[in-house]
């Protein structure tokens, strides 16, 4: 029977978080049994992908997900939704990789104009439920970081195109600092005998939060079983820490004494004058803009408390022990 929900899409599929989402999509809807005959509504998953290179591919395909190839930093999307007459929710989890440059070297080839040219080309196929991962606090640190700014960009021009489409929605699915991306660095160079590295006094808070939970999120979403009255989802894990307790918890599951363990403090002073430097370096660099952003963003983060709604189970304990397993 024909699927109630419609084909879902998954833009950056082959990413950190994306990958994620399709694995709990098609664990949902039994991609990997012919999901045409089941009777939930599911939709079939759709996984976006630069290129055959691309990493995951086969992974995602033994999951159940169907492959479609576009490359995102060309924006070409027209005839990735023509292979469906059936266009469901359509999803972003694209983002710049950090290191990577685009044609101006400032995120908005992907941050900002691969997601709009993606949810325009999803609201002309038929689609009318858009949902876009963007920056925690986005929304406070675009006026300070250009890396904030690229994706809340996207984010207004998306929601204003939605409201020139009946019935046409746009949730923001707002994560804190993934485990990978905030507490695995910490844990490595502590288990190599280095130190832990923490921006200022380390004492500004924050809960981190799974990969996993946020795609669990996303999937409720998709099936309407969670919506704010704003549509804008910030998202946190179950547990609060500093930036220096987070070193402490890797030490602990290391089985390092505490009193053994060496913090490094990076003076905000440092980081403000080396962005200094690099926003004169950047009238003719692009990489040194780019660099410029991140320190900006990074400062903005470490000086205030950035704490999300609990929506996640995953306890970083529990991940650094599995950690722990994998290295064993």
């Amino acid at each position: 029977m024909e699927s109630k929900r419609g084909t879902i899409y998954v833009a950056g599929a082959t990413g950190y978080l994306g990958s994620a989402v399709v694995e709990e999509l098609c664990s949902r809807y039994n991609n990997n049994n012919n999901n045409n005959n089941n009777n939930d509504g599911g939709g079939e998953v759709v996984a976006l992908a630069r290129n055959l290179s691309s990493k995951n591919i086969d992974h995602l395909r033994n999951l159940g997900a169907t492959m479609v190839f576009a490359d995102a930093a060309k924006e070409n999307y027209g005839n990735v939704f023509l292979k469906s007459d059936n266009v469901g929710t359509c999803i972003s989890c694209m983002a710049a990789r950090p290191g990577s440059r685009g044609d101006d070297g400032d995120f908005y080839d992907i941050d900002r104009d691969a997601n709009i040219a993606f949810g325009r080309a999803a609201l002309r196929a038929g689609s009318r439920h858009l949902i876009l991962v963007a920056t925690f606090e986005g929304k406070d640190s675009r006026q300070v970081s250009e890396f904030s700014n690229a994706k809340e960009v996207a984010v207004d021009v998306l929601r204003a195109e939605c409201k020139t489409y009946e019935g046409a929605k746009l949730t923001v699915i707002r994560p804190n600092a993934y485990f990978k991306d905030l507490t695995d660095g910490a844990f490595e160079r502590i288990a190599n005998g280095g130190s832990h590295v923490v921006i200022g006094n380390g004492s500004t808070k924050i809960n981190p939060v799974a990969k996993e939970d946020v795609a669990a999120l996303i999937a409720d979403c998709v099936e309407e079983k969670k919506f704010d009255d704003d549509e804008d989802f910030l998202v946190g894990g179950p547990d609060i820490f500093t930036f220096q307790e987070i070193g402490a918890l890797a030490a602990q599951v290391l089985g390092k004494p505490e009193r053994t363990l060496v913090v490094r403090h990076v003076p905000l002073w440092f980081l403000r004058a080396i962005a200094s430097v690099l926003g004169i370096v950047g009238q003719c660099s692009t990489r040194a803009r780019r660099m410029m952003a991140m320190l900006h963003w990074m400062i903005f983060v470490s000086t205030h408390d950035g704490v999300a709604p609990c929506r996640g189970r995953r306890r970083l304990r529990e991940h650094y022990e599995q950690m722990l397993k994998k290295d064993d």
